[in-house]
């Protein structure tokens, strides 16, 4: 919870673009929950009436209805786009100068043990991957939720059965999800240590690549970078791998969904419980459950890079300087040019602490 409070403090200068983004995340999400009802209640009972100037006219207002929603939905769609990734790159300035204010804080002894090609990679890469998630994260989170709900819910007042079928396959699929999700984790984590690696190899080399030349030296370090580029890679490599069965196999859940409700919609059209366009309204609604479903699933990958991204920020911010006033210190006034030293030591670092 810590890490989470330390995270949510960047929404407070921003939480009124905020709330109005997560309003306007609200209504696309009922904006497109609703469509789908409206269609079927129009081909279902408006299309086969009998009066072609009445149906006429239901379809005229239902037109301008629409036309009225899809208005709605553009200028939200606009401020989700344009305000949340404002608010997003701001929150990113805040996150940068706050790291590099604290980084310029740290001892000689701090800088010595680290690299500066890893800590580049935190303040620009790291912190990147970071408001991505602060500006698409909570919106993926919270449409997702809305549709999921407001769809299950369509589809249970359709027909119950059905939908406990498709809650079941739901299940399975977030319990895969859950363990896939710990796995993606570790790698992201290695993916950060080995980009962090690479930086360092680039930022010693290119910065002395004098000396590098004068002692002709080419070789080795195209030897050390190939080497890190190698292990990158390898890394990179076991991500995709994750990736790529998380999201096959997610993908045969969401077939199995439709195979369900068309074998179901099939059967219960057989006894009577549902006509033919209950189903494509059904089918209309599997498709939209099945939008945040992904939505979720691409999210945890966005998670797994901004958190991770978030704990290589925290390690730095947590780190004290090894030098510090103490609370009660008197600044120094009217300095006369003479220095007494009282109570002052000094040592080496050991070589156990090396």
């Amino acid at each position: 919870m810590s890490v989470a409070k330390r995270f949510i403090k960047y929404y407070k200068p921003y939480k009124k673009t905020f709330a109005f983004d997560m309003f306007c995340a609200f209504v696309l999400s009922v904006a497109d929950i609703a469509i789908p009802a409206a269609t079927s209640r129009l081909v279902n009972s408006v299309y086969p009436s009998p009066d072609a100037g009445a149906m006429f006219r239901t379809v005229t207002v239902f037109c301008a209805a629409l036309f009225a929603v899809f208005i709605i939905r553009s200028l939200c769609e606009y401020y989700v786009i344009s305000a949340g990734h404002i608010m997003g790159a701001r929150m990113e300035a805040d996150m940068r100068n706050d790291l590099f204010t604290h980084i310029e804080k740290l001892s000689f002894s701090y800088h010595d043990a680290h690299d500066t090609g890893t800590m580049m990679a935190k303040i620009v890469v790291d912190l990147f991957d970071v408001t991505e998630l602060a500006h698409h994260g909570p919106e993926d989170v919270f449409i997702s939720i809305v549709k999921l709900i407001g769809a299950f819910i369509v589809l249970f007042l359709l027909n119950w059965q059905t939908s406990l079928a498709l809650l079941t396959i739901v299940l399975v699929m977030l319990i895969f999800s859950v363990k896939m999700n710990r796995a993606e984790k570790r790698a992201f984590m290695a993916n950060r240590k080995k980009i962090g690696a690479i930086n360092s190899i680039l930022q010693d080399s290119l910065q002395g690549i004098r000396v590098v030349k004068s002692f002709t030296n080419e070789d080795t370090e195209i030897q050390k970078f190939q080497e890190g580029n190698r292990m990158f890679l390898k890394t990179k490599e076991a991500t995709y791998k994750i990736m790529g069965v998380y999201n096959s196999v997610n993908l045969a859940f969401q077939g199995a969904l439709y195979l369900v409700v068309f074998f179901l919609g099939g059967y219960f059209i057989k006894t009577g419980e549902m006509n033919a366009g209950g189903v494509v309204a059904y089918v209309l609604y599997v498709n939209m459950f099945l939008e945040p479903i992904k939505k979720l699933i691409n999210f945890t990958e966005l998670f797994q890079k901004g958190y991770t991204g978030f704990l290589h920020m925290l390690e730095i911010m947590d780190t004290e300087p090894d030098l510090r006033d103490l609370p009660n210190a008197a600044p120094l006034k009217n300095p006369a040019g003479e220095i007494e030293f009282k109570n002052v030591s000094f040592q080496y670092a050991s070589l156990h602490e090396n």
